[in-house]
């Protein structure tokens, strides 16, 4: 009997992600095998796709090398992004994400990808705990180019949406310091602090050159973090403000959290910083515990990955076997099967936030365009 293997891709602004896995009869994951590679530069931007010639070739690159180290023939694909929830206002990366799923119909052999309709629900569904949402939860994944995010009530997701600030934003403020991008994301990474008051007035960080042309750089650590936090803020500010106004957080019989996930998420004190606004727990959540063998993924574990893990739990058409082949070459991408039940869910954010949200985009695409 031959054994049933799932296959997703997570298009990320910095970074796409692969995997193939197992599932068993209690729903965790086996994982078969993981790949990634950076993300071509402009090809994935704000969690859209924005050249999909570029897309589908590392699309094609990547099953190519999942394939190898899994062993299993890929003929279904599972393919989510993070901006999903941001394409109703940029229709044009509707038609580019079709782009993909149409011409990886196409290539010899055929590759038919499944989009996900809705990837933030798989993603709470991989790291949410059935407490969490009946209590009452705000769950965002900061990703590099968006956050999206899901606001939990009675265990179902009542309103959902997203915004252009991701991480890449924070990023870009740094490189005001005459810094190249790279080094001011691993500047980021590094020494990155979403909370000023936390660091000392007097400790220098210093970057020394590696070459005679480069540059040596230094900054005050309250400096670099003033910068961090005030972008970080302004982030933070759109998502919480009005739950606070309406002071959703302390409804319910259990005091309600905020869950976060995503490779931006790590970012040292972002969570201390939700909660003193907030005034609530908040969690950095991933989802290494669906997985069975994370001892030999372990970097799966890691809030970055969240993603690519709900959609693996979600998947419910299988890889395909190594003796069958795709024949229906000009059949329709299968949706989700989660897409009927994001449809009654409305709206989303939209209204939560009586157009904020919106302005606050048109403020990003501003700063970014200097």
């Amino acid at each position: 009997m031959n054994e049933t293997y799932f296959a997703a891709i997570d298009l990320g602004t910095n970074k796409i992600a692969g995997a193939v896995a197992k599932k068993q009869e209690d729903g965790k994951l086996i994982i078969i095998s993981l790949e990634e590679e950076p993300t071509e530069a402009n090809a994935v931007l704000y969690g859209l796709v924005a050249d999909y010639q570029q897309v589908l070739f590392q699309i094609k690159r990547l099953i190519t090398k999942l394939q190898n180290s899994s062993k299993v023939t890929i003929n279904n694909c599972y393919i989510g992004i993070g901006g999903k929830l941001l394409e109703k206002k940029y229709p044009n990366s509707i038609e580019l994400m079709n782009d993909v799923i149409n011409s990886a119909s196409k290539l010899t052999p055929a590759i038919n990808l499944i989009e996900v309709e809705c990837p933030i629900l798989c993603t709470a569904n991989a790291v949410l705990s059935d407490q969490e949402k009946n209590n009452g939860c705000l769950f965002i994944d900061f990703g590099a180019g968006c956050t999206s995010f899901v606001l939990y009530e009675n265990g179902e997701p009542k309103k959902m949406s997203a915004t252009k600030a991701g991480g890449n934003l924070v990023t870009k403020d740094l490189t005001d310091l005459q810094l190249p991008f790279k080094l001011a994301e691993k500047l980021k990474i590094k020494f990155g602090n979403a909370l000023a008051s936390t660091e000392k007035i007097e400790k220098i960080i210093e970057l020394s050159k590696k070459t005679d042309d480069e540059k040596g750089f230094h900054i005050k650590s309250g400096q670099l973090a003033y910068i961090i936090e005030a972008r970080i803020r302004e982030t933070v500010d759109v998502l919480l403000n009005y739950l606070l106004s309406i002071n959703w957080f302390n409804k319910g019989t259990e005091k309600r959290n905020v869950v976060i996930t995503g490779g931006a998420s790590k970012l040292t004190n972002l969570d201390t910083l939700i909660s003193e606004k907030a005034n609530v727990n908040v969690i950095i959540a991933n989802a290494g515990n669906k997985i069975i063998n994370i001892n030999n993924f372990s970097t799966m574990q890691d809030a970055e990955y969240s993603a690519l893990c709900g959609m693996l739990l979600c998947a419910t058409e299988g890889c395909k076997s190594a003796k069958e082949v795709v024949k229906t070459v000009k059949k329709k991408p299968k949706k989700s099967p989660i897409k009927s039940y994001v449809e009654k869910i409305g709206q989303g954010f939209d209204n939560l936030f009586s157009g904020k949200n919106e302005s606050f985009n048109d403020t990003q695409e501003n700063n970014t365009d200097k």
